[in-house]
């Protein structure tokens, strides 16, 4: 699998295991190194340092899938927190969470064709809407989901006749 990122193609391993040649020329001629890798959301760019393996032959960078999740997650985190609030740093939270833009459209009660305005920049993105997303991806961060699985109940509920629950307050 490859990484396109600012124009440059990075190779992703997937396998964990040490890299022993080199995937583009077979070389033997691999070492541990880092990469940086840029991430740019308009004027804001984020720099993330990631161990990686390069080829002295070639020149091939190869990094593990499981650090370029995480960096993917870091900024996520960090728009989250930060912003700008532009569509596509709502897209990289959203594709973060491996939430499809049509059940992204489903959870915040909008036309799919609107969460698609917002990424392509057609639209400005509701404030509202990027708060949750960003709530979302902060409990993410944080290995929780309350939010997410409240607004997936919710919208899965049927809308109709409502519900009569009974509660019992105890004395003291």
């Amino acid at each position: 699998m490859f990484l396109m990122v600012m124009g440059r193609l990075l190779s992703l391993c997937f396998s964990g295991a040490p890299m022993k040649s080199c995937f583009s020329c077979r070389s033997d001629r691999v070492v541990s190194s880092t990469e940086t890798v840029e991430y740019s959301f308009g004027e804001v760019v984020f720099s993330v340092e990631m161990p990686c393996v390069r080829c002295e032959a070639c020149g091939e960078t190869t990094t593990d899938h499981s650090d370029g999740e995480k960096a993917d997650a870091a900024v996520a985190h960090a728009l989250a927190l930060n912003g700008p609030m532009t569509g596509a740093a709502f897209r990289h939270m959203r594709n973060v969470l491996d939430i499809s833009r049509a059940e992204m459209a489903r959870l915040l009660d909008v036309a799919p064709e609107t969460v698609s305005r917002w990424e392509v920049e057609g639209r400005p993105v509701d404030r509202a809407a990027w708060l949750l997303l960003s709530t979302i991806v902060e409990e993410h961060q944080a290995g929780r989901t309350t939010t997410l699985a409240r607004l997936r109940k919710v919208t899965s509920e049927k809308r109709g006749a409502p519900l009569m629950h009974r509660l019992t307050l105890a004395t003291a």
